[in-house]
């Protein structure tokens, strides 16, 4: 029986190594979250550390980070350390704390034009490693979760001209010029698709355009704000504007402003694009819409440590 129990404990300090789960694409991405040791004995000091960079091109807003997945008992042991709130350790730097503490932190994108990168920052708790009943480790799994406020924005312009024009075109051999788009570089990307180029014969035309909302972070968008709640009623929610840039130019998306967009999957909606001025269009034009959408965002990394 000794031999078993010893057996036992040993699988379970094997099991206990760091394997971080890091994010992938645009916005403020995960780099590093580790336990300085990845098998502790109990009443030893612990430093966890989350290490994040902003990859993206927008500045993040509203950043903070928690720690899940250590129960009370690390609580209990860890008293004294730092600020614990219903049975969680908050991060040592103020910074990294919820909003609702005060602190306004932000980070700055990378800076295309002057070659700089985008802002890193950190958070770290400090634990003490609780008892664990004699002659047997405990791994616990554990997770840092990373929350901030980003923005997406395209801008779209389609091509405009008579069935004359295109006529001529074509007879001609020439292709039409292509529609452009610019846009952020984001966890949420935003496509916006219409049969181009689009031809009129009348004063105004009206014409559908796919916008479709691609959730490429690796991790949850949620309302703006409203990662937090509790009940996750906001979770893969996604709110969205559209801009008339160019005059004559009507976008109707038929009342929705808000769409469901879950994790490394997308959503399109079908709006209508009306333009009401094509009489002063005498060769090919332009017409420009922007699509923005503003969104809290949360992204996870996993790791374990093990108390001997």
């Amino acid at each position: 029986m000794p031999g078993l129990v010893l057996l036992l404990a040993a699988v379970v300090v094997a099991s206990g190594c760091t394997n971080p789960s890091l994010q992938t694409g645009d916005g403020v991405a995960i780099q590093e979250f580790t336990p300085g040791f990845s098998e502790v004995y109990p009443g030893e000091p612990v430093t966890f550390l989350l290490k994040f960079k902003n990859i993206g091109s927008v500045e993040a807003t509203g950043v903070f980070a928690e720690l899940l997945g250590l129960d009370e008992d690390w609580a209990a042991s860890s008293s004294g350390l730092g600020t614990i709130l219903n049975n969680e350790m908050l991060p040592q730097e103020a910074k990294c704390q919820y909003p609702n503490m005060g602190n306004h932190f932000s980070m700055k994108p990378p800076d295309l034009f002057y070659g700089t990168e985008g802002e890193t920052s950190t958070c770290t708790w400090k634990y003490k490693a609780p008892p664990v009943p004699g002659g047997f480790g405990v791994t616990y799994p554990i997770t840092a979760r990373l929350f901030y406020s980003y923005r997406t924005a395209i801008v779209k312009s389609f091509t405009i001209l008579s069935t004359g024009e295109l006529t001529r075109y074509n007879q001609q051999g020439k292709t039409v010029p292509s529609s452009t788009v610019s846009s952020t570089r984001s966890p949420i990307t935003i496509t916006a698709e219409a049969m181009d180029p689009i031809r009129f014969w009348e004063g105004s035309i009206t014409f559908p355009i796919a916008i479709t909302f691609s959730n490429t972070g690796g991790g949850m968008v949620c309302l703006k704000d409203h990662c937090k709640k509790t009940n996750g009623q906001e979770w893969n929610q996604l709110g969205f504007s559209i801009k008339e840039i160019s005059k004559g130019v009507k976008v109707d998306c038929f009342g929705r402003n808000e769409i469901e967009v879950w994790p490394n999957r997308d959503n399109t909606i079908v709006c209508d694009v009306t333009v009401s001025d094509t009489s002063q269009i005498t060769g090919h034009e332009e017409r420009i819409i922007s699509i923005s959408a503003d969104y809290s965002y949360f992204t996870d990394a996993e790791a374990s440590i093990t108390v001997l």
